[in-house]
């Protein structure tokens, strides 16, 4: 029963028709490849834009899944931090496709989250980024203010009595939240809602000391007031349990429409099982990774087909190499901010029945072939193509031009070749990217070599592109007659059924030594090497074809050698470096700043985010930073560095990616989460290399 407490706001429904009726457009318009049949959702009455969502997880289950990454939630200025570091981290780059949220003081101040609202409108609106959004903090004791209020034991019972400051409180918190999802329906925004999560983990107030029913109770009431008395249908309801193994009593059959696993500290072959303990509750609802610390192999969703994954913001930094970031992103099953909207508008069609191969390496800079930057096609013919090869600057990989053709969906194999002699002798891959557009229900690729007499065929593996930027990668291992590669090329397959003229463009060709040491570049390696060395060796290949897999007429070329090197001198950083160093910096340190930011504080802990400046006119391709906690403060998490704590000493190094500091001004940053009062801490208190800080 609801108290008398004014309920003006709540009266809002009469305006569902025009939202629903405004919704319709992003609903598909043509037929899809698997007929749709609607999944039933919990509530009845739920918006055509966020039915479309659940039905569109159900067509492709098993064969596609959202990257998603949580964001810093309590603080506006570093909202954008998580995807930042994500787009940062990957080559093609890409941002999530589902973004995680959580109201900053959990609903219990009005409008504590409105910048976090524009985010996820903006997200929705320009990029169908869809959201999921949580709460934690109680809206008992001291109104959300303090962290710690999430965890403390709350009288669930007096919740439900009229006239007890519980209950006051409570149905304010109810309607400061309704008010922030009300927006979010007013834009059309669909919203993966996933309130009191971790059910019958017994940290959180919801169920600490309070058992199935009183948290069913919970959950049942805010199911009734958000969906009933406001009227608020754009909700997707994810339940999400705090254990393996937890009673089913906790689990709202009925008013779920997602079920979700948080999982932490477990490897990516273990979420199989955690997919399977779902099970136990529903057979048939979706499932996802709702949290989780360890992204999961991609190739295993033939076994765990979780509709999202979502890491929790900063463990993606001391859980992930960025090797797994990587792959993870690059691997074709992965939507991200490229292709997302193939998914709402059932364009996906059926995933590769070829075998992909395993996930795209990360790339490394390497000696460039083809880049197309002179203005001529350096030798890129092509077969069955409605037009091309030509050089275009519509798109670019690297520089300004790239080559472009086009494709007739209906009728593939075609391709884009260059039937040049080459000899990689000492290499390790060979990489070229593309990007893709008008792709109907899918359009794959392949980057191939033929090699020697015997016109050995070696490929990448299919990858299905789009108006991203996709990296294709041989490695050349064991590949035979490495010494004599005839022709490569990109092959190009469209799905099944498919119909219309794709454009393609081709960019970047380049080969490389693998080298642990070298960075994984964002926007494309920066070194300058020269295209086709000019050592030849003394014998001149024949046979080289000009389309097919069966040799034909061989052209006239010397073959070219591609010389083994190994880089030297390359800065360990990623952040876009305007040239390689020219000798490498001591270690001995420089004159610096560090800006010690204390961002977010509790009663037993707080967020800081270090910034170090490098003052002195030497770049640094490595970095540590030291100081001393003056009070026997210890770090729990530290994210962009690698911790060694020994009392109250502290040492950060960088991390793989972020070591290059420039000089004069050059900027590095971490963050890390403390156990203990806040400390002061002024810049002369810390040492960059050995040398103290201005």
């Amino acid at each position: 029963m609801w108290s008398n407490l004014s309920r003006s706001r709540s009266l809002l429904t009469i305006a569902l028709l025009g939202v629903l009726l405004g919704s319709l457009s992003l609903l598909p318009t043509h037929t899809t490849k698997a007929a749709i049949t609607a999944y039933q959702a919990a509530d009845p009455n739920l918006a055509p834009y966020a039915q479309n969502v659940l039905d569109r997880f159900v067509q492709y289950k098993g064969q596609y899944w959202l990257g998603g990454q949580q964001e810093v939630h309590w603080d506006n200025s570093r909202k954008d931090e998580m995807s930042n570091a994500v787009f940062a981290r990957t080559n093609p780059q890409r941002y999530p496709a589902l973004r995680g949220w959580d109201f900053p003081i959990g609903g219990a101040l009005p409008n504590d989250g409105q910048w976090m609202i524009d985010a996820i409108i903006s997200d929705w609106t320009n990029a169908n980024v869809i959201p999921t959004i949580s709460q934690h903090w109680t809206p008992l004791a001291s109104q959300g203010t303090n962290h710690q209020d999430m965890f403390t034991v709350v009288d669930i019972d007096r919740m439900f009595v009229d006239g007890t400051t519980e209950r006051t409180n409570y149905l304010i918190w109810l309607d400061n939240i309704a008010d922030d999802l009300q927006q979010l329906e007013d834009a059309n925004v669909p919203v993966l809602w996933r309130p009191y999560h971790e059910a019958g983990g017994g940290w959180f107030w919801w169920d600490k000391d309070n058992g199935a029913t009183n948290y069913r109770r919970l959950w049942d009431d805010m199911f009734t007031y958000l969906v009933t008395t406001r009227g608020l249908h754009n909700l997707i309801w994810v339940w999400t349990p705090g254990v393996k193994g937890v009673s089913t009593a906790w689990y709202p059959a009925g008013q779920a429409d997602i079920l979700g696993s948080d999982v932490y500290n477990e490897t990516s072959g273990n979420y199989v099982s955690w997919y399977e303990d779902l099970g136990r509750f529903s057979q048939t609802k979706i499932k996802a990774l709702s949290e989780t610390d360890y992204m999961m192999d991609p190739a295993l969703l033939s076994s765990a087909p979780f509709a999202y994954f979502m890491i929790w913001h900063t463990d993606m930094f001391y859980r992930n190499t960025d090797s797994r970031i990587q792959s993870t992103y690059a691997h074709w099953a992965t939507l991200n901010r490229t292709n997302v909207g193939q998914i709402w508008n059932g364009t996906l069609g059926i995933a590769p029945t070829a075998t992909p191969g395993t996930p795209t390496p990360t790339p490394i800079p390497g000696i460039v072939v083809s880049d197309f930057e002179d203005g001529t096609l350096q030798g890129w013919t092509g077969t069955n193509l409605v037009s091309g090869p030509t050089v275009n600057n519509e798109w670019a990989a690297n520089g300004q031009r790239s080559i472009k053709a086009q494709v007739n969906l209906a009728a593939t194999p075609a391709d884009i070749r260059l039937a040049q002699a080459l000899d990689l002798t000492g290499q390790s891959r060979i990489q070229i990217r593309l990007s893709a557009q008008n792709v109907g229900s899918g359009l794959s690729a392949k980057l191939y070599i033929k090699t020697g007499s015997a016109w050995n065929w070696k490929d990448s593996g299919t990858v299905l592109i789009d108006s991203g930027i996709s990296l294709l990668t041989i490695e050349l291992a064991g590949v035979p007659d490495i010494n004599q590669v005839r022709e490569l090329g990109v092959e190009f397959n469209a799905l099944t059924g498919n119909s219309g003229t794709a454009t393609i463009y081709a960019d970047y060709l380049t080969v490389g030594v693998v080298n642990s040491n070298q960075p994984t570049p964002t926007t494309g390696p920066t070194a300058t090497a020269t295209r086709t060395p000019t050592q030849a060796p003394t014998a001149t290949p024949t046979n080289i074809p000009t389309a097919t897999r069966t040799p034909t007429q061989g052209p006239t070329a010397t073959a070219t050698t591609i010389p083994t090197v190994t880089p030297t001198n390359i800065p360990t950083a990623t952040r876009t470096p305007t040239q390689v160093p020219t000798a490498t910096p001591t270690s001995t340190g420089g004159a610096c700043k560090v800006d010690f930011k204390v961002t977010s504080q509790w009663g037993v802990g707080f967020i800081a985010d270090v910034t170090v400046t490098n003052l002195q006119p030497s770049a640094l391709n490595d970095w540590n930073v030291k100081f001393n906690f003056p009070s026997g403060q210890t770090i729990s998490n530290l994210w962009n560095g690698t911790l060694s704590q020994t009392g109250s000493a502290v040492t950060v190094t960088n991390a793989g990616w972020n070591g290059y500091l420039a000089g004069n001004g050059g900027t590095a940053n971490f963050g890390f989460q403390g156990v203990g009062s806040v400390p002061i801490l002024p810049s002369n208190s810390f040492q960059l290399n050995g040398v103290t800080c201005q």
